[in-house]
């Protein structure tokens, strides 16, 4: 389980990593939560301190989300609590107090009022800068997001992505590779699953080696690929390409 903290010091964004903590339990949300809070206590964090938390879209950490706002809630109803007992407390002073310290002089209202306008313009500026809520703003991965919508299109072209990457491991073949290697030709990429932009970087190097599958697909049949297919792939190039652009924005330290 990884957990990274990001603040502003002197205006400037700061990524640190709090730790990376192997998981021995069930992944569970609840486990999850009691390691995250653990984790955050060691550091001296407390929760009250978080304007948001960002995660992936994983059901257990959408529900990890919802129980550290549960869990900071009853931290909000604890200190509400003591903070009404201290008051209970300091007006039964007053009212034991009362006739001893008649000659004690008090501050005029307008003093008071001042003071009270102070605290009110420090609380107001505090509630602009960390935008404070009830909640723990819990923010989805935008990468992981983009991920999925990607993930969706894909399925609609299921046949010409299956047809592409039937190619590009025939090409990447030691007969193959060789071949590619005499004319200084790179590669051809094979996608990770789990990686959107590594679909289009697979699309793309075969693309650009159109030629060479046009003049072996005669003597290796696994090479061919029709007109309308390679139409096909340049535009699913043309799609994925501002996609790929835009994760690769997204995984910089800071965006801004």
């Amino acid at each position: 389980m990884g957990i990274n903290v990001q603040y502003c010091d002197n205006g400037v964004i700061i990524t640190q990593t709090l730790a990376m903590k192997e998981v021995h339990v069930k992944h569970s949300s609840l486990n999850l939560t009691h390691i995250l809070i653990k984790i955050l206590e060691s550091y001296g964090v407390s929760l009250v301190q978080i304007c948001s938390i960002t995660i992936d879209n994983a059901a257990n950490m959408v529900s990890l989300g919802n129980l550290v706002n549960k869990e900071l809630q009853n931290i909000d109803k604890m200190n509400s609590d003591k903070n009404e007992h201290n008051i209970i407390d300091m007006e039964c002073e007053d009212d034991e107090s009362d006739g001893e310290n008649e000659d004690v002089a008090h501050p005029p209202c307008d003093d008071v009022a001042a003071l009270d306008a102070s605290y009110y313009e420090i609380y107001s500026n505090l509630e602009i800068d960390f935008a404070a809520s009830d909640n723990i703003t819990v923010i989805r991965c935008a990468s992981h997001t983009l991920n999925l919508a990607v993930c969706d299109f894909l399925k609609e072209i299921k046949d010409i992505r299956s047809k592409v990457k039937t190619v590009v491991k025939k090409l990447r073949t030691p007969t193959l590779l060789h071949l590619l290697r005499a004319e200084k030709l790179r590669k051809p990429v094979i996608e990770c699953v789990t990686r959107c932009g590594s679909t289009y970087n697979m699309f793309l190097s075969l693309l650009q080696l159109k030629s060479v599958c046009e003049k072996s697909s005669a003597d290796i049949a696994d090479l061919h690929i029709s007109e309308p297919e390679w139409l096909t792939i340049k535009s699913v190039c043309s799609v994925l390409e501002p996609v790929y652009s835009i994760s690769i924005k997204l995984q910089k330290k800071i965006l801004l």
